[in-house]
């Protein structure tokens, strides 16, 4: 199809008339007329309706139908026109689980944006088993995920570590730090953080009942209802807990292991947007030294599959 019959055919849509169609491309009414009978045979079908006595254009059920086609079509020839005037952005896509996308990189989501204005920045949140999938799929550039799952696919590398601390009512009594054979396992609100974990709570709390299993980090602070009520979490959610003026936060005497998260990146990267993510790692690097909650890994950049 030419454009200049397709301008023709939404001239005369617009306007009512071949005449007034003629008049505000400039030509004439014969050429108007070709211009439709040529975008007619191209399609194969009737689209303007013919006959003496009409005082305006009526268009056939394929008329209308085609209407749609031709106002993208033009929207896409004047976006292609305009190409060269639009800002040449790089695309940057990242994906990480819930917790440390709104509990650790919020903030630095927010600078990057801020301070890199020739980046498209696309932020996902799925769980860690998502993470990789989309990473294998270049669904996205980037992924962030407590999980190794080791793969030919995929570069994993250690981002940084955080201590697992006791969140509890505000009004509760307790020294810091707590040892964890002086609280209630009844008045537990229980997050499964990793195997590691469960196998160090299950070795504190041997047969214990839990008062809560939550679901999600965000499900915490409703239930920490009285003093007695505790909960172990990483120390970015405790931190944001504590500020919102949510819970106390204090150290455990026998504390579980560090949780670590992990960068995970394709082995065969697309290289278009090659700067922007190296922008993108070295920043959030940064980022991660400049927190005094999070311990940055000693070997973040050292990559295995």
């Amino acid at each position: 199809m030419r454009d200049e019959d397709i301008e023709a055919f939404l001239a005369i849509v617009e306007t009512g008339t071949i005449t007034e169609a003629a008049e505000s491309l400039y030509t004439t009414q014969s050429s108007i007329s070709k211009r439709i009978s040529s975008l007619e045979r191209q399609l194969g079908t009737t689209l303007v309706v013919r006959g003496k006595g009409l005082r305006s254009v009526e268009l056939t059920g394929h008329g209308e139908r085609f209407l749609g086609i031709a106002r993208r079509h033009e929207a896409l020839c004047k976006e292609s026109e305009s190409l060269h005037l639009s800002p040449n952005l790089e695309k940057l896509s990242a994906c990480s689980i819930e917790l440390v996308n709104s509990y650790v990189l919020s903030g630095f989501y927010r600078t990057f944006f801020d301070t890199h204005e020739n980046v498209r920045l696309s932020i996902h949140t799925h769980h860690s088993s998502e993470v990789y999938n989309m990473v294998r799929a270049h669904v996205v550039d980037i992924g962030i995920a407590y999980a190794q799952m080791p793969s030919p696919d995929v570069a994993i590398a250690p981002l940084y570590r955080e201590p697992m601390v006791l969140v509890t009512h505000p009004a509760a009594k307790l020294p810091d730090p707590v040892s964890p054979h002086d609280l209630d396992p009844s008045e537990e609100v229980y997050l499964r953080w990793s195997r590691e974990y469960e196998l160090w709570h299950d070795r504190l709390f041997p047969g214990a009942e839990y008062r809560m299993h939550a679901g999600n980090c965000r499900l915490i602070s409703p239930f920490l209802t009285n003093p007695q009520r505790w909960a172990i979490t990483p120390v970015s959610v405790a931190t944001s807990l504590m500020h919102s003026g949510e819970a106390a936060v204090r150290l455990l005497g026998e504390a579980p292991s560090k949780r670590t998260c992990y960068l995970v990146e394709s082995r065969t990267p697309r290289h278009a947007n090659a700067r922007a993510v190296s922008a993108f790692k070295d920043a959030l690097r940064d980022f991660i030294r400049d927190d005094p909650d999070l311990e940055a890994a000693r070997n973040v950049g050292t990559s295995r599959g």
